[in-house]
């Protein structure tokens, strides 16, 4: 997985999820996501 394709997912994301208690759910997996992005890309910067 790209840093690219993550807005990509993350849109999909948000039109397929329900309203209610599921979009903090949704946030905290984009979350989750973005930083593992973030670290990788540190990691192969090293």
């Amino acid at each position: 997985m790209t840093v690219d394709s993550i807005p990509d997912f993350a849109s999909r994301w948000e039109s397929m999820r329900p309203a209610g208690p599921a979009p903090m759910m949704a946030t905290w997996v984009v979350m989750i996501l973005r930083a593992m992005v973030f670290l990788a890309s540190l990691r192969n910067r090293a």
